[in-house]
């Protein structure tokens, strides 16, 4: 559930990113197929290699939009399994996974203590692990963090 939780942000800015490929992708294929259509039919014209262009372009446009559709299904998954914690809970994951602050200074932010921050953080872990189900299995992640 760790790892997870850890590249939730990742996740995001990777989806951001895809948009704006595939947005570029879309662009191209729209380019092509308008000069395609500006071209006169000629023997010199290079039809074959345009359409083989248009058909490559097209498979990236299918992945990319696969890929988003892959990676938004997870965060959406990691988004339904935040809303089933308390506001406490769901903070100091926020805190810790998603902008990374450590366990010190959640403390500090939450005016708890210690203790109390790794309690919640442990228990919500093992909430995590029951709501969060990956491909029909639980996610086991193993990247640990030095506190």
């Amino acid at each position: 559930v760790e790892d997870l939780l850890y590249s939730y942000p990742m996740l995001k800015v990777s989806v951001a990113n895809l948009k704006l490929d595939l947005e570029e992708a879309v662009e191209e294929l729209q380019l092509d197929m308008q000069s395609k259509d500006k071209v006169s039919s000629s023997k010199y014209d290079n039809a074959p290699n345009k359409e083989a262009a248009n058909i490559v372009t097209q498979e990236r446009i299918e992945r990319i939009e696969n890929s988003i559709r892959s990676k938004e299904r997870v965060i959406k998954k990691i988004d339904n399994a935040l809303t089933v914690l308390s506001e406490k809970d769901r903070k100091v994951i926020e805190l810790y996974y998603f902008e990374k602050m450590m366990v010190e200074g959640i403390a500090n932010h939450m005016d708890v203590s210690i203790s109390n921050v790794t309690f919640h953080k442990r228990n919500t872990l093992s909430i995590l692990q029951d709501v969060l189900l990956i491909e029909g299995e639980e996610y086991n992640g193993h990247h640990k963090r030095k506190d």
